[in-house]
């Protein structure tokens, strides 16, 4: 079967703009024990992506290389299982990257409840937390204010 992806082919200096990127057409490899394919629903595109473009190697994450599918997280659904963690139908939530299919051994994903109702990955994800957290410290350093009489 054969599916699209995207590939990051070279790094941004200011702005993000279509040429850092190439599509292309894939033929989905054949499984190996412990392997899962996955159809990705729902795709994440998030801030921190800009700086996984850079070349930056002292980050909290390794950039992405030119010509790998670019990062990004993402919901999946489970194709065909030859890991026993794993069934068809099985929702995932990860890196999955910019891509329609994906094969992973479920390293770094979580399973979805079933009948869970997330549309975003983001939703539940890095930027959301982080956004929290940020305010919640903000809030807690706050002078408190006194009342007046």
């Amino acid at each position: 079967m054969k599916y699209k992806a995207i590939k990051l082919v070279k790094r941004p200096d200011i702005h993000i703009t279509p040429d850092l990127f190439e599509t292309v057409t894939l033929e989905t490899p054949e499984l190996e024990a412990g392997q899962v394919l996955l159809k990705q629903t729902h795709m994440s595109l998030d801030p921190a992506m800009k700086g996984w473009m850079m070349e930056d190697r002292n980050s909290y994450i390794p950039p992405v290389e030119l010509g790998e599918v670019m990062r990004s997280s993402g919901i999946a659904e489970v194709v065909e299982s030859k890991n026993d963690d794993y069934s068809a139908g099985d929702r995932l939530v990860g890196m999955i990257g910019w891509t329609e299919y994906a094969v992973s051994t479920g390293a770094g994903l979580q399973k979805l409840p079933p009948g869970a109702k997330h549309r975003s990955p983001s939703a539940t994800g890095r930027s959301v937390m982080t956004a929290a957290l940020r305010i919640s410290e903000a809030m807690s350093r706050r002078p408190k204010r006194r009342k007046r009489a």
